[in-house]
């Protein structure tokens, strides 16, 4: 899988067990829905706004991916270690199961004051 490009491309419910990916793997804008990525190790890949709702990432590795705006929700990330990734406020975590997981980063919540 390193250095594969899998831009836009729909991938539901595909199985990446194990992968190993780099800083050239792209899944940039690919539909991801219920993938398993169960220990693969995605450091360094290019995530973003990839929708990756659902997926198994239990002992995954993301070090250093760039997952600005991609949609995580209701996403297992058990034992997961995403230490040093770059995100923004339109990445989505809500209703992940990060249990044990590291280097998730907090996300501001700017609250909307009515004038």
């Amino acid at each position: 899988m390193t250095g594969a490009i899998l831009v836009g491309a729909t991938l539901d419910g595909a199985n990446f067990k194990e992968t190993v990916g780099d800083s050239d793997t792209r899944f940039a804008d690919a539909d991801l829905d219920g993938a398993s990525f169960e220990k693969a190790d995605l450091s360094g890949a290019n995530l973003r706004r990839a929708i990756a709702t659902n997926i198994n990432f239990i002992d995954g590795l993301a070090i250093g991916a760039d997952i600005r705006g991609t949609d995580l929700s209701n996403s297992t990330l058990i034992k997961s270690n995403f230490t040093g990734v770059t995100f923004n406020n339109n990445t989505d975590f809500t209703g992940a199961d990060t249990t044990d997981a590291t280097g998730i980063p907090v996300i501001p919540v700017i609250p909307v004051i009515p004038v």
